[in-house]
């Protein structure tokens, strides 16, 4: 769609505690839950299923309402059951002698759905009546207005909540309106025009989060899904269980193997594309679901285990040198699941994956250099020129910084990128916290594998990350001030201000060495955060930036 969303839903609305972190890492700041893990939230929300909830990662949680939603959704009284709507199953495939249709078919004499469908609901018999376009028209009139007042009457019940409002949330799949319901739009249109006519607003999650974002409650919301019995029993219970210990060794397997193989010569990435493709097939919903079932199960089983034998024959004959582009090509065509170029290996491969498993030598792990620069190669800044004057002296230096690309190495300095999206106008001191966040992590999972000596924060913005990891490893901080924030708001006061100042207090009095890019900042750095070291002009300590650094580091 040419843009990243900041929202959309799990498959079968399931959610569990710590999936909200990977959609917080992934730019994505709401989603949606069947009410029932509202409810059995901890500790219990004070607006119940009425408005979303933050997780503990700061995602928003919107609750299906299953009152609203069963208007349309449930199988014995939503609207698409009438009798009056078109049948969705009843097929002129199956309703014509062979000989009338044969050239419209599969050559092999099998019959598949035309989409050309003439018969109505007409009730729970096989002897479906003809469908009468009018009747079908005139129904989905009175269901809408039947929607509206149902919701009308809803929201009434629930006026007396404020700060928000209360909020009905009510998703349905896309598929719904046109496919399986065919006067779906017809509803939704005249649906739209009564809630108007009702002054019933509706709204986006998007919306409502700007207007509302400091009336949601945080809480630690249960594991669910709007599946049976609202939690995961489709897809594990005695007839399916045995499967999962099966696809855990396969991730764990594949991303093995995807570590252990970075020489990109084409076999390669050819094979660990095929490994994802096996590992994408055997991990598919659809088996489980069958099983669940008990339809063509014997099937579901067969085609699980065969991936998983496929997967291992892959495997072996990777690691044993024996496999041939042709090999390949014939697993593929039995199986034609996504195309290679729709394979990404290396998603199973982290930059700090790739270091640790292949390419780090071992003095890139000692007395490193850790810098903390927004915009690393920009022109008025001197932190790119900083980090690679010490790269040619000799130094091991690591940036991390905002950009779209994960790692790169570049004359020398190891640069790593993060990302930082958000929902549309969000305040200020949200986008902050979350880039703080987003360098924190980043720093913490190269502690895992490098040993710093020195942390060096270019941006007052990534202070509190920069002041957090050097606390947390007892390492010396070194900042540069291009200004403060008394110089970027001068007629600005109120609580967002006075929370900046205290956060670039806080990192400025923590600092060894405070470096002063312009003069003009030194006012504010001594007079206003009352730094007791004298700071220092950065230009005229350029070529030995640390010499200064007096705080020992933590093994001496």
């Amino acid at each position: 769609y040419g843009f990243r969303p900041t929202g959309l839903w799990m498959p079968e609305c399931g959610y569990t505690p710590g999936l909200d972190r990977i959609l917080y890492e992934e730019g994505i700041r709401y989603t949606f839950v069947d009410e029932h893990s509202i409810l059995n939230a901890d500790p219990s929300p004070k607006h119940g299923i009425g408005a979303p909830v933050y997780s503990p990662h700061g995602v928003a949680l919107f609750p299906r309402d299953q009152i609203i939603s069963g208007k349309i959704w449930s199988s014995v009284i939503g609207y698409p059951g009438h009798p009056d709507y078109r049948e969705f199953y009843r097929d002129l495939a199956y309703d014509r002698e062979w000989d009338q249709i044969a050239e419209f078919m599969h050559p092999e004499g099998l019959r598949y759905d035309t989409g050309l469908k003439l018969h109505r609901v007409t009730g729970e018999t096989d002897q479906k009546d003809y469908y009468v376009r009018d009747w079908a028209w005139q129904r989905t009139s009175e269901h809408a207005a039947d929607f509206a007042q149902a919701l009308g009457e809803h929201l009434d019940a629930h006026q007396g909540q404020n700060f928000p409002p209360f909020l009905v949330t009510a998703p349905f799949d896309a598929e719904l309106f046109g496919h399986w319901w065919f006067e779906g739009p017809d509803f939704l249109g005249k649906a739209m025009e009564r809630l108007e006519d009702q002054g019933i607003e509706s709204i986006s999650p998007a919306i409502f989060l700007e207007r509302h974002f400091q009336d949601i409650d945080t809480a630690h919301v249960a594991m669910g899904t709007w599946g049976r019995k609202g939690y995961a029993e489709v897809w594990i219970n005695e007839r399916n269980d045995w499967m999962i210990r099966h696809l855990h060794q396969l991730e764990k397997r594949l991303a093995g193997v995807v570590a252990r193989n970075r020489h990109q010569d084409a076999l390669t990435v050819k094979a660990k594309r095929q490994l994802i493709r096996e590992y994408l097939l055997a991990v598919s919903s659809d088996w489980p679901f069958i099983l669940d079932g008990q339809t063509t199960a014997q099937y579901a089983a067969n085609r699980f285990r065969e991936h998983i034998l496929r997967f291992e024959e892959t495997e072996r004959r990777l690691d044993a040198e024996e496999l041939t582009v042709e090999w390949l090509d014939d697993r593929y065509r039995e199986y034609p699941f996504l195309q290679d170029s729709d394979i990404e290996p290396d998603v199973f491969l982290t930059a700090h994956d790739y270091y640790v498993a292949v390419k780090r030598e071992k003095s890139w792990n000692t007395d490193a250099i850790l810098l903390f620069v927004r915009k690393y190669d920009a022109s008025d800044r001197p932190a790119s020129e900083l980090a690679r004057r010490l790269a040619a002296a000799g130094e091991n230096v690591y940036v991390v910084t905002e950009h779209p690309e994960a790692y790169r190495f570049e004359e020398g300095v190891h640069v790593y990128g993060v990302q930082v999206t958000g929902l549309p106008l969000v305040q200020t001191y949200n986008q902050l916290a979350a880039l703080n966040l987003a360098f924190l992590r980043q720093a913490q999972a190269l502690s895992k594998i490098v040993d710093f000596a020195v942390i060096h924060n270019f941006n007052m913005e990534t202070a509190s990350a920069a002041q957090a990891i050097a606390k947390m490893k007892e390492l010396p901080l070194v900042s540069n001030v291009y200004d403060v924030e008394s110089e970027r708001s001068p007629d600005r006061s109120g609580g967002l201000v006075v929370a900046l100042k205290r956060l670039e207090g806080d990192a400025l009095r923590q600092s060894a060495v405070v470096y002063l890019e312009r003069e003009e900042s030194r006012h504010g750095v001594e007079q206003e955060y009352h730094v007791e070291k004298k700071p220092l002009r950065f230009e005229e300590n350029l070529e030995k930036p640390y010499q200064h650094v007096t705080n020992p580091k933590k093994n001496g």
